[in-house]
């Protein structure tokens, strides 16, 4: 919030509201998911949708890190995640590993 008048206050209550979730969700494409608990998970419009806020909701489930979230943006975000998905589909390991680590400073 970059005012605090009455106004903006009221978009921020309805933008944290079910109400609003439920709008969204009838009338976005398949992958928009809330976390807001009074979303109705019929409005969404994938199954994967439907599990991610299952997933989301449920106070047993636990959110982790990767050791990529510590790295410098340049590795983490750059060559780290370029790496994984192109040994994911098939690039050699050793060229992979080799790959990330050139890439530190």
């Amino acid at each position: 919030m970059f005012a605090d008048r009455p106004e903006v206050q009221a978009l921020q209550a309805y933008l944290a509201s079910p109400e609003w979730s439920n709008a969204k969700a009838k009338v976005s494409s398949p992958g928009w998911v809330s976390a807001n608990s009074g979303l109705d998970p019929a409005n969404l419009k994938s199954p994967i949708d439907q599990l991610a806020f299952e997933l989301l909701t449920d106070e047993a489930t636990e959110f982790r890190f990767d050791g990529s979230d510590l790295m410098p943006a340049a590795v983490g975000t750059g060559s780290f995640w370029t790496g994984m998905t192109n040994w994911i589909t098939g690039e050699d390991t050793q060229s992979v590993l080799d790959s990330i680590e050139n890439s530190w400073d």
